[in-house]
């Protein structure tokens, strides 16, 4: 028997809640609670500001379920959900929203419509309880310590500054308001029961495995916890209040990355709390997550930045059943959805929906959207110029946070130099989407392609120096500089071509941080191409060169710039530098228009040299 949902009414933005039915025992013969969950849906409207409780949880494996009795009506629905409603019922809250069961999932139309409203039903629901799961791995402890730590620190129900730590231990320590200025990093990490001498005072297993469970990974928790006004993380029979939450998680990973910055070159020196600590994998996803809630909405939450958060780097991505949910579970929290014009609608293919939204990105002056096109691509019949999101491979140069008006000073390059996007969208005959039909400039084509830098097999962790991969990229590029004498005219000219492109001009001695690198670590570079690591800088050189490589190998045009594209380039491919872009980028001309390829570094055309001339203006139509 199939449950059959009540039609709901888009014109007074209802929404189902479900009401737990109190069964005779639930509170006490067994802790698992009744045998068969039995609640009943109601439908309520949002303008009447109906009290209810917001669930975030994970689906989890949609082919192990458990019947619960809605209306009287066996339902399937996840052994994940049914652990939540177990703990929910014993916890005897009155109405919750959930969405497997509220929304009627096989309805494409109510469905479209009710993930519209979806930041409103968290917005306004009266708290938003998190399920992690069942309790395992020491659950409790590390619920237990994160608590603890953030109590140490400043009241939990006032705004989180790190600065308000430093002052709360000095008030702690002494009379003199003004003393934190002189306490240390390690005493901070010490006085809140984190480490001590660089030994940890808190087992960080437990950590590590809370933070691994699925529901970090979940790309639609992003907008339940950003608009959520207060909620509560249960894991088990233990919660923890949100606030806290986010302070614990801040300090961690304060004390993380203080470790790992000052942690000596040498393995054997490192501190117990270094060893331990790099024991176990860091996925940055919990600290995305916790720093979406209550961010003002700024640059910092357009669409394009919240899927780069989400979506990179490819092996810490966020995780959605339906493709489209990519883009639909981060609408409600980007600042300019509105804008954009993007609505839900699950009727659409999932090219359609790629498409639409980078149509939508680049018509309003977002042309760094075109970074994100990575070849190949996982999902088939993708124009060139559309990101496929889930199979982004690697960073783009320039983040989208540091690119247009609202960079606030961040930007790193401006090809382009001061002028704006031009662009129109055309149909042609027999497609199905219109085209960008891009301003731009030509520059040159590719004529000399270096070697692709494959990954090392895992037998091979104790390869010398000078058999490593690193020294075939910067011999690549010393010898296309070289062989450059015209484009770059002296020994000193070659030889910062070679070390500003090998790191896309990051500056190694602030590890790899945005802005223009400042004083060249030439020596450095002599150094590592004879095989010689002596420092953090060389090290950090390394960690630039290996993060930059992903996806890209070294080229030389015919005019002799040397620079960093795609690996998917060929000799012949063009580089053109659109108007508005703060990289260049290459194409490949097809029939009717042009294939692209995707961005490049190229040295002495990223701060807008090559647009001080008279150039020409020419419509690139991108297929």
């Amino acid at each position: 028997m199939v449950y059959e949902y009540r039609h709901l009414h888009p014109q007074n933005r209802e929404i189902r809640l479900l009401r737990l039915v109190s069964q005779e025992g639930r509170n006490g013969d067994s802790e698992n609670g009744p045998e068969i969950i039995q609640a009943t849906l109601e439908h309520a409207s949002l303008e009447d500001k109906p009290d209810y409780i917001a669930l975030s949880y994970t689906w989890g494996d949609p082919n192990r379920t458990k019947p619960i009795l809605l209306d009287g009506t066996p339902v399937e629905v996840t052994e994940n959900l049914v652990a939540a409603l177990r703990w929910l019922i014993r916890d005897d809250i009155s109405a919750l929203w959930i969405d497997a069961v509220c929304i009627n999932q096989r309805d494409n139309e109510e469905k479209s419509w009710q993930v519209q409203q979806m930041r409103d039903v968290y917005q306004r629901a009266k708290a938003v309880i998190i399920w992690l799961g069942p309790g395992a791995d020491d659950s409790e402890y590390a619920l237990g310590a994160m608590s603890n730590i953030a109590e140490r620190t400043v009241d939990p129900s006032k705004p989180f500054d790190w600065g308000d730590i430093w002052r709360a231990l000095a008030q702690e320590a002494s009379d003199d308001t003004n003393s934190f200025r002189n306490t240390t990093l390690e005493r901070v990490f010490s006085d809140l029961g984190i480490a001590r001498e660089g030994i940890l005072l808190t087992p960080i297993a437990p950590w590590f495995a809370l933070l691994k469970r699925q529901w970090w990974h979940r790309v639609w928790v992003m907008q339940e916890i950003a608009v959520a006004d207060e909620f509560w993380f249960t894991c088990g029979d233990n919660t923890l209040y949100g606030r806290k939450m986010q302070i614990a998680l801040d300090l961690f990973r304060h004390y993380y990355l203080h470790v790992m910055t000052s942690k000596p070159v040498d393995p054997s020196e490192w501190s117990p709390a270094a060893k331990e600590l790099l024991a176990h994998e860091f996925d940055l996803r919990p600290w995305v997550m916790m720093d979406n809630w209550h961010k003002s909405e700024d640059n910092d939450r357009t669409l394009l930045t919240i899927l780069h958060k989400a979506m990179l780097p490819p092996e810490r991505r966020m995780e959605a059943t339906n493709p489209r949910d990519f883009i639909y579970a981060l609408l409600g929290i980007a600042s300019d959805a509105e804008s954009l014009g993007i609505s839900p609608d699950y009727s659409k293919s999932c090219q359609d929906v790629y498409t639409d939204v980078a149509h939508k990105l680049i018509e309003n002056g977002q042309i760094v959207a075109l970074s994100y096109c990575q070849l190949p691509k996982g999902l088939p019949d993708l124009p060139s110029w559309v990101p496929d999101w889930p199979n982004l491979r690697h960073h783009p140069l320039q983040p989208p946070w540091t690119s247009g008006e609202k960079s606030k000073g961040l930007k790193r390059f401006a090809a382009a130099a001061d002028t704006t996007v031009c662009c129109s969208f055309r149909f042609r005959k027999g497609s199905s989407y219109a085209s960008p039909a891009i301003s731009g400039y030509r520059v040159d084509n590719i004529r000399q392609l270096g070697r692709i830098w494959t990954d090392l097999p895992p037998t091979a962790k104790d390869l010398e120096p000078h058999d490593h991969p690193y020294m075939q990229w910067l011999l690549d590029i010393t010898d296309m500089a070289e062989s450059s004498p015209s484009m770059y005219e002296t020994q000193e000219a070659r030889a910062e071509a070679v070390w500003r492109t090998a790191l896309t001009d990051k500056d190694p001695s602030q590890e790899g941080m945005l802005g223009k690198a400042g004083i060249s670590p030439l020596d450095t570079f002599h150094e590592l191409l004879k095989g010689q690591l002596y420092d953090r800088v060389h090290f950090n050189c390394l960690g630039i060169m290996e993060g930059v490589r992903k996806g890209r190998r070294s080229f030389k045009t015919k005019r002799g710039y040397i620079g960093l594209g795609p690996e998917a380039m060929r000799p012949g491919d063009l580089v053109v530098i659109f108007k508005g872009a703060e990289v260049p980028y290459v194409i490949r001309e097809v029939q009717n228009g042009f294939r692209l390829i995707g961005e490049a570094y190229i040295h002495g055309l990223m701060y807008g040299e090559f647009l001080k001339g008279l150039m020409c203006e020419e419509l690139f139509v991108l297929l």
